[in-house]
């Protein structure tokens, strides 16, 4: 990966809002409420861009975004970190307000970062912030209503 640890990293937003979800591997993540993520296994499909997100399972939302730099296609770790009003899983002893995870991207290529509901005791109404970081540095992030 790459060894400037993002101090330079710059990224943009292409797009955010509903995504459906297509063919995901879900995979460990212990820094998240449910202990796991699911990943999907290609860009998920825009569906639009609501004013609000619905609190309903199965709901994907997020944004497509894309890290610059050189060369294209390189790989980076990014972290995904979601914060949100806080959520307990049932027989958690405490309750969590943030999520994250590490996915690879690539240089210069479209990735995506959000958040799917898959159980009740997740959809918890208010303001949902997605952020994308490479090493301390935050490369890009939206905000979320979700009611």
């Amino acid at each position: 990966m790459d060894g400037r640890e993002g101090e330079d990293r710059r990224a943009h937003v292409v797009r955010h809002g509903l995504y459906g979800t297509n063919a995901t591997t879900t995979r460990a993540a212990p820094e998240t409420a449910a202990g796991k993520t699911r990943t999907a296994r290609q860009m998920p499909k825009w569906i639009g861009a609501p004013a609000a997100i619905a609190r309903t399972k199965g709901t994907f939302f997020g944004y497509e975004f894309v890290v610059d730099g050189q060369p294209a296609g390189s790989p980076l770790d990014a972290k995904i970190v979601v914060e949100h009003p806080p959520f307990r899983r049932p027989g958690a002893a405490e309750a969590s307000s943030r999520e994250s995870w590490t996915q690879m991207v690539a240089l210069g290529a479209p990735s995506f970062g959000g958040y799917g509901f898959d159980e009740d005791w997740e959809m918890v109404p208010g303001k949902w912030r997605v952020a994308v970081y490479s090493g301390a540095r935050q490369l890009c992030q939206k905000e979320f209503v979700v009611q």
